[in-house]
């Protein structure tokens, strides 16, 4: 049984300066669903809308080290869920059972297309709800240094609540660097029986634009949608 992979999370820019061409021309979406948060500053810009989890940012920062912003989007896991749910763009290509892979793949060509988009974060998350990762197995092997990786900052987290353990997290990587692996307990996070154990890639900078710029060929596309 094959785990389930999808992206948890997708924070870019683009030149553009009007958010609502934005929203209708890369995300595909009515920029009437998007309300004013009221934030002032928020990223070095000033202006903020929001639909479900989707933020767009615009207005941004005029100084000695802030200039031509143009306007940021960020989604966290449900913000993707809806964007995948409620997104226009169309993509012409068919996955292997015939149905039409959308939203983030045209999202993807969109920005692999414009030389001035940057995508500054993105998450690759795998479910396991088989059973085929042990969150024991992986927490000691994490902590007694029998992780073959070329990265060398590696650390676990374990928090209970009274003498229950209620998460668990292993870390390969530095918080700071552009490729970070994180593997929980999703189902002690969610407060849920069975086994569910999710494995995060956490690309930023030029990881998350090379990942990107990878996705936009059909072969790479089949692979992880």
């Amino acid at each position: 049984m094959k785990c389930q992979v999808l992206i948890d999370w997708l924070t870019f820019s683009v030149k553009e300066k009007d958010p609502n061409k934005v929203i209708k021309t890369y995300l595909g979406l009515d920029p009437a669903l998007f309300q004013d948060t009221g934030f002032t500053q928020f990223m070095g810009y000033s202006k903020v809308q929001r639909f479900s989890d989707i933020l767009v940012c615009s207005d941004g920062r005029e100084d000695d080290n802030f200039h031509n912003m143009g306007v940021c989007v960020s989604m966290s896991g449900n913000g993707c869920r809806t964007f995948e749910t409620m997104s226009k763009l169309t993509l012409d290509l068919k996955d292997k059972q015939g149905t039409q892979s959308v939203a983030f793949p045209a999202l993807f060509q969109l920005l692999a297309s414009d030389a001035d988009a940057n995508v500054s974060r993105i998450d690759i998350a795998c479910d396991d709800r088989a059973g085929h990762l042990d969150m024991d197995a992986i927490l000691t092997k994490t902590q007694t240094n029998e992780v073959n990786s070329r990265m060398t900052k590696r650390s676990t987290v374990i928090s209970f609540d009274g003498t229950q353990r209620n998460g668990a997290t292993a870390y390969l990587g530095a918080a700071s660097s552009s490729f970070r692996v994180r593997i929980y307990d999703k189902a002690l996070e969610q407060g849920e029986d069975g086994h569910w154990v999710r494995v995060e890639l956490v690309m930023r900078s030029k990881n998350a634009n090379a990942f990107v710029q990878n996705m936009t060929s059909s072969e790479s596309l089949f692979k992880i949608f």
